[in-house]
């Protein structure tokens, strides 16, 4: 991480790359092969680092003036700890006795200054506590002590308020509010006259000790990096103070010191990076600084040989890794973001660049267009006046390119956060006078500084967890009030492309009803029944396209496999998407593999939308997800909007003196498909007799469409593996079903259930007859099962329809608008009473209760986009009913990839285990063709693909119905037998039919 903090932000900064809309950077690590040279340039050698870049790294003119202030303080306490700091002119001796300003202006005798200092080093051996002269500035937790008049000791000047906590640990809020200050003050002021005069004798000792090394001149080391030789003084600066300060110290331009030489190159006092020197030759000092970054990092074999996945893992790598699209490339804010968790949104403006002020942030943000994207809550200006951020659509109209430039009298509003207060009562004022009257603002006088640690940041969005039934009933997803309450992705309306679809999704559209009527109306009667229809079809031709054939089972059972996410529940779940918005010609299958994208490739779209809507306590995270959101809702409407022209009325749509009439497919669509188009159709063709504009007709399908395939391959995969996974983990609770035998019985159950609706024909396909009764009691099964499912957590921010701010819960909490909640269904569930009226033992698998009862998320106040997804869960879960001996595939292929993390979080990783997403990517499950019959040889993922496995026998004794010998163990057909404490080699088939 640091490595690439180094490339990806302090060097893209020294190059000013922030500056420029690129996420361009050097990267030193590449591979440089040179002609009939296998080796090319050499990596990973080992680094050593010399005296001169010893010297070049002495960055004392970049400082800030709040550190120059903080500096200057504390060499007066240092010296007025000694008693050798006096109040005026007169007491002064210049020996043992100086005055503030004396300090401040580095005036002390060298050699005075030298013995201070060398009386420090030594002192430095003994224990801080011990130290009567320690000063409070330079105590980590504060506390220094001082007598007042009667010879009590009294708590000393508040210089630096950081105090460690009970637990040993310092104030997240304090150290937060401390970085935010560091990063609105601004530093690099390199170049000559820049040093804080504080420093001079600092600056002496760096100079002598140069000589005592014998290092370079200034000449010497550009000569070394091929630059020209300076002839003049003019050649070095071009201020002429500066150059008649040189020729008086060293008389000719080769003998200019290195140290003070580097830093006197520019122009005037200026030697920001791309400065040249007045002869327009480069400066020595940023050629070095570049060559030493290259140097160091490519000569290291961890950031070279050994960066790959191999050293680092997978996940590693992708953790440290930069993303162009994050940041443009930037990488410290994650360092911040995990270090101090909650005080910096993803969007932070501190954190868009760290390295640069929020005031120029904000600038070059407006410059390039990010300005839109960054959070700017809670800003003030220099004098605590807070920022007035205009906006309109989700765009930023405030200009503060124009208010924060400065002008030519030095003026321009400077940006900062807005910070609690808790200031001291015991203060230095500017004329480092004692005062004991409490502070009354940050940065009044000439020190702001005394009051670090008097500064407490607010937390950026804490989260309200609703984990009570009623609640979230009632007042989240009831009818009439879900509406109140939307997913995170609609604070952002400038991601939504289309002011219709931004209106729809934010809920301020107001044809939104006789819209919906139309699309209810177009449904039909028995809707129900006829998406219940596709959905089976669909899920069957899914099936039979994508299933492997593997070997065969000693009874003759012919094996097949199936990822049941990728290719079985994703494509189905594209499939209805591309018919019911009719771009469904865009889309490959077997018949069509010309056509531009896969499946996989829809459903990602739909998953990127899906996921930024999802809780993700990451805030490194976000802002790729907004990003991928953004990119992925305008595809998704780009598609509607090809695929409703089709569906749009034309002339001939019937067709012409009986010739032609509008197509409903290809050859091999089946009628199901079909009818679904034909509904699409119909809907569209109301509401263009509505009068709805395209644009409107685009932006209704389009949200109904992602309302109804909100989470529904996340849901199913988890229903699957609550009656499949042998490893399902119910969140180790002991009073719910957590048996892996108990629920493959309840398996068995549902199985029976599919079976009456369907039966198998002579080529091995179902024919169904899709009973509503036996689909209702199949539904009941798959909401107990995700009922059980503990990881999935749903995020909703409070958003009022109307002009009012606050809503008030049905337990009377009251919620502000942009507040979000994280619904915890599984925990309401869970704290159930047991003789809760409307959901009565709650802790027991009941697959006959009223669907009604059930917390149901999704649809966003569409009732019947509710009721769309769970009929296509149960349509892909009645299909699976009718595997035979459905388990899960060997090894690790049969693992569903979950993760939780230390927070309690899950998440599901991906192919490469390289990040960590919020749905499910991949779980391979095997079965043995169609059939009656459920798996109950335990856990098929550790049957090791029949090799053989050695195994030790236990001395615990025999379970009944097992063939055990006298004193060992007999393999389940009785042949083989053992001690206790033998080697056996078994197979692993056979190892499954044995409990040791």
């Amino acid at each position: 991480m640091y490595i690439q903090i180094a490339i990806h932000d302090y060097l893209r900064c020294l190059m000013l790359m922030h500056a420029k809309d690129t996420a361009f950077t050097l990267d030193p690590r590449v591979s440089f092969p040179e002609h009939n040279n296998k080796t090319g340039l050499q990596r990973g050698e080992g680094n050593m680092v010399s005296v001169e870049f010893n010297l070049l790294y002495r960055f004392h003119s970049p400082i800030s003036k709040r550190e120059a202030w903080w500096t200057e303080d504390m060499f007066v306490q240092l010296l007025q700890d000694r008693n050798m700091v006096v109040e005026t002119k007169a007491e002064e001796n210049m020996k043992t006795k100086f005055t503030k300003e004396t300090i401040v202006d580095g005036e002390i005798p060298f050699p005075i200054f030298r013995h201070m200092i060398d009386g420090m080093k030594n002192a430095s051996k003994v224990r801080r506590d011990r130290l009567a002269y320690f000063p409070a500035g330079l105590d980590p937790v504060g506390g220094w002590k001082e007598k007042d008049d009667q010879g009590r000791r009294v708590d000393g000047p508040e210089t630096f308020r950081f105090k460690r906590g009970k637990d040993g640990k310092f104030d997240d809020a304090q150290l937060a509010a401390e970085l935010m200050r560091v990063m609105e003050d601004p530093i690099s002021s390199f170049g000559a006259n820049n040093v804080p005069r504080v420093l001079k004798g600092i600056e002496i000792m760096g100079m002598l000790q140069a000589r005592q090394w014998e290092v370079a001149t200034l000449n010497e080391f550009r000569q070394f990096f091929n630059m020209s030789r300076h002839t003049h003084f003019e050649d070095i600066n071009s201020d002429p103070k500066i150059q008649e300060k040189l020729r008086d110290l060293y008389k000719d331009p080769d003998l200019v010191e290195l140290y003070p030489g580097l830093f006197c190159e520019g122009e005037s006092q200026c030697l920001d990076p791309g400065t040249s020197c007045p002869n327009k030759q480069s400066t020595a000092l940023w050629r070095a600084v570049f060559s030493d970054a290259v140097t160091l990092v490519r000569s290291d074999r961890f950031y070279t040989l050994d960066w790959n996945v191999g050293s680092l893992t997978a996940w590693g790598m992708k953790e440290v890794t930069s993303d162009p699209n994050v940041n443009k490339g930037s990488v410290m804010h994650r360092l911040f973001q995990r270090a101090l968790p909650g005080f910096f949104n993803y969007n932070s403006l501190h954190m868009w660049q760290p390295f640069y002020t929020p005031t120029m942030n904000v600038q070059l943000a407006q410059e390039q267009g990010y300005l839109s994207f960054l959070d700017l809550n809670g800003l003030e200006d220099e004098n605590g006046a807070p920022w007035d951020i205009k906006m309109k659509n989700g765009k930023v109209l405030t200009d503060f390119k124009r208010l924060c430039q400065v002008d030519k009298n030095g003026k321009g509003r400077q940006v900062r956060k807005c910070l609690k207060l808790d200031l001291p009562t015991r203060w230095l004022d500017k004329n480092w006078v004692m005062q004991t009257t409490k502070a009354t603002r940050i940065g009044c006088g000439k020190h702001e500084y005394p009051w670090r640690g008097g500064e407490k940041a607010y937390m950026a969005n804490v989260l309200i967890e609703i984990n009570d039934y009623e609640v979230i009933r009632d007042s989240l997803f009831a009818e009439g009030e879900s509406i109140n309450f939307a997913n995170p992705s609609i604070l952002s309306a400038d991601d939504i492309p289309g002011q219709v679809l931004s209106a729809i999704m934010t809920k301020q559209w107001n044809k939104w009803e006789s819209a919906f009527r139309i699309v209810w109306g177009g449904l039909g009667p028995d809707w129900e029944e006829t998406f219940m229809n596709y959905f089976v079809e669909v899920s069957q031709e899914i099936r039979l396209r994508e299933q492997r054939t593997f070997q065969k089972c000693p009874n003759g059972d012919q094996v097949f496999q199936i990822d049941i996410v990728s290719d079985y529940a994703i494509p189905v779940v594209t499939r209805f998407i591309a018919d019911f918005l009719g771009f469904w010609t865009e889309v490959k299958t077997p018949q069509f593999l010309d056509r531009p994208y896969s499946e996989n490739q829809i459903y990602r779209l739909l998953e990127n939308c899906q996921n930024y809507d999802s809780y993700d306590a990451d805030p490194t995270k976000t802002w790729a997800r907004r990003m991928a959101y953004r990119e992925s809702i305008k595809t998704l409407k780009g598609l509607t909007e090809l695929g409703i022209r089709k569906y749009e009325p034309y002339l001939f749509e019937h067709g012409f003196l009986g010739i032609g009439s509008r197509s409903y497919g290809f050859d091999g669509d089946s009628k199901q498909v079909r009818t679904i188009r034909k509904i699409a159709v119909g809907i569209v063709r109301g509401l263009t007799t509505a009068n709805f504009t395209h644009e409107e007709i685009v932006a209704v399908m389009l949200s109904t469409a992602l309302d109804a395939a909100q989470k529904t391959v996340v849901t199913f995969t988890e229903a699957m593996a609550y009656f499949i996974d042998p490893r399902q983990d119910l969140g180790g609770e002991e009073h719910v079903i957590d048996a892996h035998d108990e629920r493959t019985k309840l398996w068995g159950q549902l199985q029976a259930l599919a079976w009456q609706d369907a039966k198998k024909l002579p080529n091995g396909s179902l024919q169904f007859k899709n009973d509503p009764e036996i689909d209702e009691k199949i539904l009941g099964y798959v909401l107990e099962a995700q009922r059980f499912n503990p990881y999935m957590r749903v995020p909703r921010v409070c958003n009022p329809v109307g002009n009012g701010n606050d809503l008030v819960l049905a337990n009377g909490l009251t919620v502000k608008r942009g507040k979000t909640l994280l619904v915890n269904m599984y925990a309401a569930y869970k704290n159930l009473p047991q003789d809760y009226e409307d959901f009565p033992h709650s802790h027991k698998f009941d697959p006959t209760r009223e669907t009604a009862s059930y917390l149901i998320y999704g649809g966003d106040g569409k009732i019947f986009t509710r009721r769309l997804a769970l009929i296509a869960i149960t349509g892909m879960v009645k299909h699976t009913a009718h595997l035979k001996e459905l388990r899960v595939a060997h090894d690790k292929i049969g693992r569903l990839k979950r993760v939780q993390t230390p927070r309690g979080n899950w998440y599901y990783a991906t192919v490469q285990w390289d990040n960590l997403v919020s749905s499910p990517i991949t779980w391979n499950l095997r079965f043995n063709g169609v059939g009656k019959g459920v798996w109950e040889q335990g856990d098929n993922a550790d049957q090791g693909h029949g090799q053989n496995q050695v195994v030790i026998v236990p001395k615990a004794p025999a379970k009944a119905g097992q063939d055990f010998g006298t004193n060992g163990y007999a393999s389940a057909n009785g042949r083989r037998e053992a001690k206790p404490g033998d080697y056996v080699k078994t197979s692993a088939r056979e190892l499954s039919q044995v409990s040791l």
